[in-house]
């Protein structure tokens, strides 16, 4: 995956995610209900992995390999943000259930603000699989292009 492109999808992910976090921050107080306070920390979650990604970029591109506490927080990113997205699809499904239930009885309308979430939901999940691959791409590129600058180096030693 070229990195540009990873760049790019993890500006977006930044932004649509802090728009979730938001909303769920505001559905806090409004539903006070566990749905809303873990729809908070699974965004933040995301935008903590998006920016950890930009991060890694920026630093560690193009032979700096990931390492200590930088590898520690990678891989428990990683793994947490694996176990996010069935949460972001499930809410996908509940979103385009009611709104299925809802069109099928015509009984009432379905806001702008519905279709909003719903379609910053779906963006959000797709960015997401896409920054899990580029993720693991990226971390396999740092290990390669380091391990070639060290047999470079140890070439030019000997």
């Amino acid at each position: 995956m070229n990195i540009a492109i990873l760049r790019f999808i993890c500006v977006l992910q930044f932004i649509l995610a802090a728009f979730m976090v938001a909303i769920s921050f505001v559905d806090i107080f409004e539903y006070r209900g566990w749905y809303s306070m873990i729809s908070f920390g699974a965004f933040a979650l995301i935008i903590w992995w998006t920016t950890f990604i930009l991060q890694l970029i920026q630093k560690n591109y193009p032979d700096e390999p990931v390492a200590g506490a930088q590898k520690a927080t990678f891989n428990w990113l990683y793994l947490i943000n694996f176990f996010i997205l069935p949460f972001i699809l499930g809410r996908i499904i509940n979103n385009v259930t009611t709104l299925y239930h809802i069109r099928q009885e015509q009984s009432g309308v379905v806001s702008f603000y519905f279709y909003g979430v719903t379609a910053a939901c779906l963006t959000i999940a797709i960015f997401q699989a896409i920054m899990l691959y580029g993720a693991f791409k990226l971390r396999r590129k740092l290990n390669d292009n380091f391990a070639r600058k060290i047999d470079n180096m140890d070439l030019m030693k000997a």
